[in-house]
């Protein structure tokens, strides 16, 4: 896969769900706001990571999050 070219922006927000929608319950949405000249190494899509990287990661992202983040249900 090539590596992701950020488009020109100021700021990008990261968005993701959980769930299985209204028809069998609560979606859950979070989006985060990283800044692009700091990466976090590893950071890949959560379902590919052991729980104990998600775990860690989530820590580093809280702390890499210093803008906003926000987490929602419905």
């Amino acid at each position: 896969m090539p590596d992701f070219i950020y488009p020109v922006a100021r700021l990008i927000a990261g968005v993701d769900e959980v769930g299985r929608g209204p028809l069998v319950g609560a979606v859950v949405t979070a989006a985060v706001i990283l800044d692009p000249a700091n990466p976090i190494t590893g950071l890949a899509d959560s379902k590919k990571l052991s729980e104990k990287r998600r775990l860690a990661l989530y820590d580093e992202i809280k702390e890499s999050a210093g803008m906003e983040s926000g987490t929602r249900r419905a």
